[in-house]
């Protein structure tokens, strides 16, 4: 069963009617496909730029170590917020 939204503004007529007539079902359907499609271009740039920085730290090691510690003090500064949050 559907709730009430108290912070969403109530439809416009002319929402009403387009919705009952089908009207913009095609914008929502593109809408929903294109944010999709830009979801998963998202994913697979971050899938390269992990892979890249991944293979950087391989070969060159002395980058690996930087990373790692740059990845421990991140870790340290986010456990000693934790107690922080609100």
């Amino acid at each position: 069963m559907a709730q009430f939204d108290p912070l969403k503004k109530p439809m416009s007529l002319q929402e009403s009617e387009d919705l009952l007539s089908g009207r913009n079902s095609d914008e929502e359907f593109i809408s929903f496909w294109g944010s999709l499609l830009k979801g998963i271009v998202k994913l697979a740039a971050y899938g390269v730029v992990i892979a890249l920085v991944t293979w950087l730290c391989i070969s060159v090691p002395a980058i690996g170590w930087l990373a790692a510690v740059v990845v421990f003090i991140y870790g340290i500064g986010q456990i000693a917020q934790a107690g922080n949050k609100k």
